[in-house]
C-alpha cells in the first residue's frame, strides 16, 4: 500500500485543527526555586475567582518529608506554599506527584 495517500490525507486533516485551552500568544509563568516544580498541575475555579495548584514532588524539606505543593494565583504571579500537616508516624512520605480536583 502506498502510504502517499494516508499521509496527504492525514496533513489536511490535521493541519486546520489547534490546540485548545493553551494560550500561546499571552502566557502567565510562575517560577519558584523548588525542585520540581511545576511537574504536576491543576487549575480551579474560572477565569476571575481561580487558580492553580502546583506540584514540586522532588523538593526535599524536613526529615522524611518530599514534595511542596503551592498554591499560584494567575492575577499576581505569585505562588505560596500550602502548608500541609503531616502526621508524626508518616515515614517516606511523598507529596505532589499528581493532583486531581
Amino acid at each position: 500500500m502506498d502510504p502517499l495517500p494516508l499521509l496527504l490525507y492525514l496533513c489536511s486533516v490535521l493541519a486546520p485543527s489547534h490546540g485548545f485551552s493553551v494560550d500561546v500568544e499571552g502566557p502567565i509563568t510562575f517560577q519558584e526555586a523548588a525542585e520540581g516544580f511545576g511537574q504536576s498541575v491543576m487549575q480551579f475555579g474560572n477565569a476571575s475567582a481561580g487558580g492553580l495548584i502546583v506540584g514540586a514532588p522532588l523538593q526535599t524539606g524536613n526529615v522524611n518529608e518530599t514534595g511542596k505543593v503551592y498554591k499560584c494565583d494567575p492575577g499576581s504571579r505569585r505562588c505560596q506554599e500550602i502548608p500541609i500537616q503531616r502526621p508524626p508516624d508518616a515515614m517516606n512520605m511523598s507529596l505532589s506527584f499528581s493532583l486531581a480536583a
